[in-house]
């Protein structure tokens, strides 16, 4: 008997807001929203009405998890229950979605816990088009490009995220 590897989908970049930089991204899918309790032993995903760390009081936190494109890479961006109400705001703005639409994160302060700052980058939902080695944005009738894709990267990367975006799956 010869043993296979476990079929894993591709790992993604997890993208971090720099401390004393802004990040802008394109939001790509909707939100995957998971429930997280803190231990003494780390972060442990909640096991639903059944939890005993629910069970037991142990805190909650909800984690907003979106596939996106920035710096020119797609991957993963997660907000946590504290950036609901400008999430749930600007999902409101944009008639129920985020997807399209263009973020600016940065820092309050220089260093790495400070609390994050969530900006829209336009008036309304963009229309995003992936194209042969770059992404536009159709924004108010006006075609911007946003960001140049590697040419060897960009089919796979479309590609992948297309299909995560289609199948709601996002880890």
């Amino acid at each position: 008997m010869s043993l296979e590897p476990p079929q894993r989908p591709p790992l993604r970049r997890w993208f971090k807001v720099p401390y004393s930089q802004k990040l802008e991204c394109i939001i790509l899918s909707e939100a995957h929203t998971s429930i997280i309790h803190w231990t003494e032993s780390g972060c442990r995903p909640c096991a639903g009405p059944e939890c005993l760390l629910c069970m037991s009081g142990t805190g909650r936190q909800a984690r907003y998890t979106f596939l996106v494109l920035c710096q020119g890479e797609v991957g993963l961006l997660e907000f946590t229950e504290t950036h609901y109400p400008k999430l749930a705001q600007l999902e409101a703005k944009y008639a129920g979605t985020l997807v399209g639409a263009i973020l600016e994160l940065r820092r309050a302060q220089p260093r790495k816990n400070a609390r994050l700052i969530v900006n829209s980058l336009e008036t309304s939902t963009p229309l995003i088009t992936f194209g042969a080695d770059e992404v536009k944005a159709v924004i108010d009738g006006d075609t911007q490009p946003l960001w140049k894709i590697p040419v060897a990267h960009n089919r796979d990367r479309i590609a992948v995220a297309a299909e995560e975006q289609r199948l709601g799956a996002l880890l």
